[in-house]
């Protein structure tokens, strides 16, 4: 818990700091959208929302608070994450924009196995992670993440606690934002 507290100290003091120098135009975004994708018997599902502040035309500090439900074969689990990051974007087109993200994201999960006593586990990830961005009008856009170049631990899974690329059903981000 120290891990999530000294995260969120760091985001809400970076943005109010920025929120300065926003006096003449609203920098402000805020927006969300769903994680997850399913295979056979595994799968999970949830909603991230987001709120962030451009620092200038093409770098965006932001914070992303959310919950999985995520489902597979011998559990159960319910996740809640927080996932600061910096975004660095570059425009393609006119309204199509390519992003690369740096994060650091801590996960907490409520695990229910279906023989045994639930138990909690923390997760922490952090890397690069690759997205594109369409504009869908003056002040809202569409991204999509799949994946991340990084370090994980505390899942238990194949890659753990080694830097490669990431992409499992939770690292996939569909979502929508809203520019003040």
């Amino acid at each position: 818990m120290k891990h999530l507290f000294r995260i969120l100290a760091v985001t809400v003091t970076l943005m109010l700091s920025l929120n300065a120098a926003a006096q003449q135009q609203s920098r402000w975004y805020l927006g969300g959208g769903i994680v997850g994708g399913f295979n056979f018997n595994n799968g999970s599902i949830g909603f991230v929302p987001e709120i962030g502040y451009r620092i200038s035309p093409n770098i965006s500090a932001g914070l992303d608070i959310g919950y999985i439900y995520q489902k597979s074969s011998g559990y159960r689990a319910h996740r809640a994450i927080v996932d600061p990051y910096i975004r660095a974007h570059y425009t393609l087109a006119n309204f199509i924009y390519v992003m690369a993200e740096a994060f650091a994201r801590y996960d907490y999960a409520h695990v229910i196995p279906d023989n045994g006593d639930p138990y909690n586990s923390n997760y922490f990830r952090a890397g690069l992670r690759p997205g594109i961005g369409m504009r869908v009008g003056s002040r809202s856009y569409l991204i999509a993440r799949i994946g991340y170049l990084g370090y994980k631990s505390g899942s238990g899974e194949e890659g753990d606690g080694q830097i490669k690329y990431h992409c499992t059903s939770n690292d996939v981000f569909i979502g929508y934002g809203y520019n003040f």
